[in-house]
């Protein structure tokens, strides 16, 4: 009898994790099985890249809730930038939003899955031009009229076709955000971030490109701050230049 009882509840679980897929008809599926409505199907592709659309898997695809992508409820955020690589005394150039991207591409997107007390974040770079330099990104929000709903927080790149996790190490009561190694050599597709938020206020989300190589210990040195790279990233005079400075996003978690 409990085998029976706890198989209804995995089975039941496992529809309610699902149930915002199904509520709408399959739009694609892609060669791991991975099923989209054509409102995912179109922001993840716009977010992540046709290519990893087409490879992701199961993994990459719940870490960043997909699933919960809904177009009544979900908000999504672009800014596209086209010179990341700084040369050394100048400032970087960012286009202005929408426009077609050279480097990289930072998205956010806030939802409310029906029936919680909760919203997510997720913040996605798509990167079109692999960078030259390869040393410690950061990514993270920083909340406005709103606090952190619990204490899960997601970070991972994919990179040469693998997916790497990282530990989201730097965290105060309204801010969150880890460093990212990029890979030494080959391919940089995406960097993900992702946390649980109260359904209320605002998020201001950023992703910071390492123009020069810095130290792990270095790229979290910064302090939460409105007033940082991106409305986020708030660091030492010494590391001035060290960073791309590209401009973040304004999220509103739930109207």
């Amino acid at each position: 009898m409990k085998k029976k009882i706890l198989l209804g509840i995995m089975i039941l679980c496992s529809l309610l994790i699902t149930s915002n897929v199904k509520a709408d008809e399959i739009f694609f599926t892609n060669k791991n099985g991975v099923e989209f409505t054509k409102f995912q199907y179109r922001t993840a592709v716009d977010s992540l890249g046709l290519y990893s659309v087409l490879n992701m898997d199961n993994e990459f695809y719940n870490s960043i809730h997909i699933s919960f992508w809904d177009e009544s409820t979900t908000k999504v955020t672009v800014l596209e930038d086209h010179n990341v690589e700084l040369i050394e005394g100048a400032a970087s150039t960012l286009d202005e939003r929408y426009h077609e991207t050279t480097y990289k591409k930072l998205t956010g997107v806030t939802g409310c899955p029906s029936g919680t007390n909760y919203c997510i974040i997720d913040i996605m770079v798509n990167w079109k031009k692999n960078p030259s330099v390869r040393s410690y990104d950061v990514i993270g929000t920083l909340l406005h009229g709103t606090t952190f709903y619990n204490d899960t927080a997601t970070a991972a790149a994919k990179m040469n076709g693998d997916v790497t996790s990282f530990v989201v190490e730097k965290r105060t009561s309204n801010g969150r955000a880890a460093a990212i190694k990029l890979s030494d050599s080959g391919n940089i597709d995406n960097v993900v971030f992702s946390t649980y938020v109260n359904p209320t206020g605002s998020a201001q989300v950023s992703y910071q490109h390492a123009a020069k190589t810095v130290t792990k210990l270095s790229a979290l040195s910064f302090e939460f701050s409105s007033g940082g790279m991106g409305g986020v990233f708030a660091y030492a005079d010494r590391y001035l230049g060290y960073y791309d400075d590209m401009a973040g996003l304004s999220l509103t978690v739930k109207d």
